[in-house]
């Protein structure tokens, strides 16, 4: 949008300019004409009225010292030629013998020669007391003067300067327009790297309105105001929905607590098999755990910073859930701790954070492949060489029940295992970024100095 808003007003800058110029050189001919005609109508006026018009017989000393007598220093630049009705020459001032003109037509009234580099503007007048002579009055110019020659040097740097102030003029104009657009798009940008770990939109900084009138008119202060309304209903939104799925996971966790308790009654009554039973069992078990999960993750998601932390070393806790996953997932997990720092956290966020990283790393890659775990002195990542997490969930990153399909082709879990992961980082300020191709995903965890203790004891497992 920059270069287009560019390119067009130096589009613009250049057009009226060049129709300035344009423009400018037709008025200047025009007026610089009016000026000569006037000064030629004014001389011969001054001629047809005195004692010229009264000679029958020409007698060129006469005539030119009634010329001079009139016209005084005016006559200079201007030349003089009397005409009978045959077109003879009766009369030629010295002027005119010395620009060697013969052939000037008697009509029309006004005309124009060019004549060795001399532009020429002649009147043609009837003389009152002897109708079959012309008084023809000329003056005499430098074709420059009507016809200036545009692309002389001083033409083109006049030129040049006008497109580097257009130039200059064209960048000044789109920074300072485009200014409060810039910073929009900034804020745009920035709120939407930021939604990946904070769901809640902030509203548009005052400082990009360019006016911070309330009434005002502008267009973009409209846009802006109409923006914060949008952002304030999405925020109104999210945060009714959370609240909504919140309640209603409360409410369906007491109802499935008694429908198991009347299954386990029913079955002693009726003395039914646990084989017969299994499958309703399996499937309220099931609903029960998605619902404590949901209902743990919401906790976590309603909570505030807590006051109560404890001191965590990040390569023991982690060493210790990697020998638990590892029953399950023999020879998969490769683990480097290259340093062990001590992370100020809750001990059961920590874990869970842990598990579900390595749990998520493990399920959605092949059986045939390791899982990478490094540890750092200020941060911990994963790395799988699954298929990558799709486009659409990480676009949802932070959502409960948004997950993708398994390494091995079927999904698993309940979709809250990246949900859990982001929102403890969120709740501690920790950095969360996640790379994934469709070769692999590397999730990693940078830690602020404020938030761990870093003490270095270089192993590897």
């Amino acid at each position: 949008m920059r270069r287009r808003f560019f390119l067009t007003i130096l589009a613009v800058l250049l057009i009226v300019t060049a129709g300035s110029i344009y423009t400018h050189s037709i008025f200047l001919k025009q007026e610089r004409l009016r000026l000569i005609d006037q000064q030629v109508r004014e001389t011969a006026s001054a001629l047809v009225g005195s004692e010229l018009a009264d000679l029958r017989k020409i007698n060129f000393e006469e005539a030119d010292a009634i010329i001079s007598e009139e016209l005084g220093e005016s006559r200079i630049g201007k030349f003089f030629i009397i005409r009978n009705a045959q077109d003879e020459i009766i009369f030629k001032s010295t002027s005119a013998q010395v620009l060697s003109i013969t052939e000037i037509p008697r009509k029309p009234q006004w005309i124009q020669l060019n004549s060795n580099g001399k532009y020429l503007r002649i009147l043609n007048l009837q003389l009152p007391r002897f109708q079959d002579r012309t008084l023809q009055v000329g003056l005499v110019l430098d074709e420059n003067l009507t016809a200036p020659n545009y692309f002389s040097l001083s033409s083109v740097a006049f030129i040049a300067m006008v497109l580097a102030i257009g130039f200059f003029a064209t960048l000044f104009l789109t920074s300072f327009l485009l200014k409060p657009i810039a910073r929009l798009e900034n804020f745009i940008s920035k709120v939407s790297d930021q939604s990946r770990t904070n769901p809640l939109l902030p509203s548009v900084p005052s400082d990009i309105l360019s006016d911070s009138n309330a009434t005002s008119h502008d267009e973009f202060n409209k846009m802006v105001t109409g923006l914060n309304v949008l952002i304030s209903k999405v925020n109104m939104n999210y945060q009714f929905s959370r609240i909504w799925g919140y309640q209603m996971a409360h409410e369906l966790k007491t109802p499935l607590a008694l429908l198991n308790m009347e299954i386990e009654k029913l079955q002693k009554r009726t003395q039914l098999g646990q084989s017969e039973m299994q499958g309703v069992l399996g499937e309220v078990g099931k609903m029960s755990e998605t619902i404590g999960s949901f209902l743990s993750w919401a906790e976590l998601e309603n909570s505030s910073p807590q006051k109560h932390l404890f001191v965590n070393r990040l390569g023991s806790i982690t060493l210790s859930i990697c020998d638990r996953v590892q029953r399950n997932f023999p020879n998969r997990i490769v683990l480097n701790i290259m340093s062990d720092p001590v992370v100020i956290s809750s001990p059961q966020h920590l874990e869970q954070l842990l598990s579900n990283l390595v749990l998520n790393a493990l399920s959605y890659s092949p059986l045939s492949t390791h899982v990478m775990v490094n540890i750092t002195s200020d941060s911990l990542s994963v790395c799988d060489s699954g298929r990558g997490i799709p486009r659409q969930v990480l676009e949802r990153l932070g959502e409960p029940f948004n997950r993708g399909e398994s390494g091995q082709g079927r999904t698993k879990g309940h979709g809250l295992g990246l949900a859990w992961v982001n929102s403890v980082c969120r709740l501690y300020s920790w950095d969360l970024k996640i790379a994934s191709t469709g070769h692999g995903t590397n999730i990693s965890i940078t830690f602020p100095g404020d938030n761990l203790i870093s003490e270095i004891q270089s192993s590897a497992i």
